[in-house]
């Protein structure tokens, strides 16, 4: 059945941007019939809510679909996290604060209602909490490396160390305690999660904490080379070199040109690949105690506690 044109000659259907994500309810007031709906022109995005097929169902489309299923709520936790561009385990569901009691559960939506609203803003038009309360109710359900993660990636996008401090600092919900540590351990200038793992594996074994993002500039303040984390006093410096590296012939010998310059200037590097860090990285920390012991530094583990967060892991056969 086709809706009769209106007093202007167009259809309302006409009128409904379908490269959004709308409701049936406003479908049908708009003049599409379920049939269209059921038909290969619309994808439905979640239950009463639907997209036109052309669209990619991506995070921003899902969040943007939740909330029209819960025009009142916000994006929160994970599902906050990675539209501030953050790096956070992966999760199926939409994460959405409700400030009212809802009783009918959404399926593809995960609905909270906190003791105490937190702060909230917009980002690509999306009711969403800021990127300091994102980390904060992340800290509910992550562990302290993924954590971390979290917060070097959402420095690097939406906030900063300090920002994240403070906000910790005033948190009494829950996990507040690991909310504080995580926090007092994000650092600005990390390029990847893998580079945030390698330094709490340090960190966490009681080693002296390496800095990051060193950067090595010529008279006119020009960045000519930098590390990914290090030693200034003893120049070791520690890198995270992944598989792309060793397939990608062109970056590999500006690797090797790049090492060999270290090298004129006196540096070590210890270089950790996803074994070192993911199935040995007892042997990675051996590693790093004998260069720096090697360049004078009186060095030794002297906490366990890397291995719960590291444990180690038989290689597959």
């Amino acid at each position: 059945m086709t809706s009769a044109p209106d007093a202007a000659g167009t259809h309302p259907a006409e009128k409904l941007d379908t490269s959004r994500p709308f409701s049936r309810t406003t479908a049908i007031t708009r003049g599409l019939t379920d049939g269209d709906l059921r038909s290969g022109r619309f994808t439905q995005v979640l239950w009463g809510v639907h997209v036109a097929a052309e669209v990619e169902l991506d995070h921003l489309t899902r969040c943007r679909a939740a909330l029209v299923a819960l025009p009142d709520g916000v994006i929160s936790g994970r599902s906050a996290a990675k539209l501030w561009g953050a790096i956070v385990p992966d999760s199926a569901d939409i994460e959405v604060l409700l400030d009212r009691r809802q009783t009918t559960a959404i399926h593809g939506i995960r609905m909270h209602r906190p003791p105490q609203r937190p702060a909230t803003t917009r980002r690509y038009g999306v009711s969403v909490t800021t990127p300091e309360a994102t980390f904060l109710r992340l800290a509910a359900e992550l562990e302290l490396v993924d954590l971390v993660v979290a917060g070097d990636t959402l420095v690097k996008k939406a906030t900063s160390p300090k920002k994240l401090v403070d906000a910790a600092a005033t948190y009494r919900g829950k996990r507040a305690r690991l909310a504080r540590r995580a926090a007092a351990l994000v650092r600005s200038g990390v390029d990847s999660p893998q580079e945030s793992k390698v330094r709490l594996l340090v960190v966490l074994a009681g080693l002296p904490e390496p800095t990051v993002n060193i950067e090595f500039r010529d008279d006119e303040g020009n960045i000519l080379r930098r590390l990914d984390m290090g030693y200034h006093e003893p120049r070791v410096a520690i890198e995270y070199d992944g598989r792309q590296h060793a397939e990608n012939d062109q970056q590999w010998q500006s690797d090797i040109d790049r090492r060999e310059e270290f090298d004129d200037l006196e540096w070590r590097f210890v270089i950790v690949r996803s074994p070192g860090l993911f199935t040995h990285p007892d042997q990675t920390l051996a590693r790093i105690v004998k260069v720096l012991s090697k360049k004078g530094m009186r060095v030794r583990i002297s906490s366990n506690e890397w291995r719960r967060h590291f444990p180690m892991r038989r290689a597959a056969a």
